[in-house]
């Protein structure tokens, strides 16, 4: 008896700590933001994962020059990923129909993984979309539902991804050329301007000094209270809009009411409210000034026209090339079978 008792102590001990090493895995495991934990494999498939484009298509990785841009086959798993503790929200939203990318978008698309290897990215799919709000802001989905046009649906969706996870958003037919990240470590919600007006009156509510702004280059904190602000106006207005509303001007509009409220001469998470970028570095080629001869819109070019375009900015961070795959680019680069 002197010895078995030792013995079923030693294998206590062993099962014990087998008991104690199996949760201590569980709790490490990244959880679905429900309460439920997800398999690790399922989080590493999910962040080897590329954007896919057709048979006819390359995909995204050929584009990368080799290198690794995690992708987030299930958006909500960013939650895990933006924190308000980082220095810079380093998570990239991109959205599309379906996460099947057209040729030249997943080429562009591959651009942001160059420039932030160590950055997550998210795919948004229209299916995702109204996931998002369904599951976190059900009071709006049936606002979120009014909206009978894709484009302004997707407008919306991306007031969402920046006041709920925060992070970097950029338009798929935005190209980076060049890592920017020490541009977004002092500010807590970023814009890029665009040479020309669409609105030339002061008293105008979407008015704003620098010009144009558009809802295609953002970046931000998570829960910052500009974009809150926006979808609490979006949520009490019944009437249509107009497209360009529930985007560009919309943000116009914000930084309008900001600036009138003396909102952008403060702080939030201790960084400025708001910094807008001259065009020169986030959006250089003006779809309203036609300011670069070489540079074509609705993605009418070639590989020659577009290295030209390329060549005209070389010193800005991002080009957005306009396609406005919503209206006249449609045909220009869903039917380019490659590129």
């Amino acid at each position: 008896m002197n010895y078995i008792f030792p013995n079923f102590r030693r294998l206590g001990l062993f099962l014990l700590g087998i008991l104690l090493c199996l949760g201590l895995v569980w709790h490490l495991l990244p959880s679905d933001g429900r309460g439920h934990r997800k398999p690790a494999r399922g989080i590493q498939r999910g962040l080897n994962a590329t954007p896919t484009s057709s048979k006819k298509a390359s995909t995204v990785d050929r584009h990368r020059g080799g290198r690794q841009f995690p992708l987030l086959d299930d958006p909500s798993i960013a939650a895990s990923v933006g924190s308000r503790d980082q220095p810079v929200i380093r998570l990239v939203h991109q959205s599309w129909v379906n996460a099947t990318l057209p040729p030249l978008f997943a080429r562009w698309a591959g651009s942001f993984g160059r420039c932030f290897p160590t950055y997550r990215y998210a795919l948004w799919t229209d299916e995702d979309n109204r996931r998002l709000i369904a599951e976190h802001y059900p009071w709006f989905l049936a606002r979120f539902d009014s909206y009978g046009v894709g484009v302004q649906k997707a407008d919306v969706s991306r007031l969402f991804y920046m006041y709920h996870y925060g992070g970097l958003y950029c338009d798929l037919d935005c190209e980076c050329l060049a890592n920017f990240e020490h541009m977004l470590a002092n500010t807590s919600l970023a814009f890029g301007a665009m040479d020309g007006k669409m609105i030339y009156s002061s008293s105008d509510s979407s008015y704003v000094d620098e010009g144009q702004i558009e809802n295609s280059f953002m970046y931000s904190r998570p829960k910052h209270p500009f974009f809150w602000e926006l979808i609490r106006v979006l949520n009490t207005t019944t009437e249509g809009l107009p497209i360009m509303t529930s985007g560009p001007y919309l943000i116009m509009r914000g930084i309008h009411s900001a600036r009138k409220r003396g909102l952008d001469k403060t702080k939030f998470d201790g960084l400025p409210y708001l910094t807008i970028y001259p065009p020169h570095l986030f959006n250089p080629y003006s779809w309203i000034r036609h300011n670069a001869p070489s540079c074509r819109l609705f993605g009418d070019f070639s590989e020659e026209s577009l290295a030209r375009c390329r060549n005209s900015f070389k010193t800005s961070y991002v080009i957005q090339y306009h396609t406005q795959v919503w209206d006249k680019g449609k045909h220009n680069v869903l039917n380019r079978i490659k590129f």
